[in-house]
């Protein structure tokens, strides 16, 4: 619209006031273009950032992924499982050891060969002294019968 057009459809009796009307409507115009452009430019950066975000994400997934990095992650933990099992191994053969030790003091302890011994002792001794006893009796009956 120019504003012979205004002034021609009365909306603006004088080309001064047609001039007014354009240059409000002209106003209005660059005000509403400015406040769409704020918004497109507020739009464009949430989209932006969101976008660069989820980029972020699917990258550091990949990362995490990555063969050799796995690979990596799955080496140490098989030497942090080689370091528990030597260190549980070591313990258990350590324990088994002490209680092999206890149970072979216990079954010396418990070993009857010197009850034995000391029992074969008495028993000699005591048919020693029942040899004497007898051969004491025997002389005794013999004088006796003498």
């Amino acid at each position: 619209m120019t504003i012979a057009d205004f002034v021609a459809d009365l909306r603006a009796p004088t080309p001064s006031a047609a001039a007014e009307v354009v240059s409000r409507n002209q106003q209005e115009l660059l005000r509403q273009v400015q406040s769409a452009r704020q918004r497109l430019e507020m739009a464009m950066d949430y989209y932006l950032a969101n976008r660069t975000r989820r980029f972020t994400q699917i990258h550091h997934r990949l990362q995490q992924q990555h063969p050799q990095l796995r690979l990596a992650r799955q080496q140490t933990m098989l030497e942090r499982l080689k370091k528990r099992m030597s260190f549980a191994l070591e313990n258990q053969l350590k324990r088994a050891g002490q209680q092999q030790q206890r149970l072979t003091q216990r079954l010396n302890q418990q070993n009857p060969q010197p009850k034995i011994h000391r029992a074969q002792t008495r028993i000699q001794q005591l048919e020693y002294r029942l040899a004497e006893i007898l051969r004491a009796q025997l002389s005794a009956t013999r004088e006796r019968f003498r």
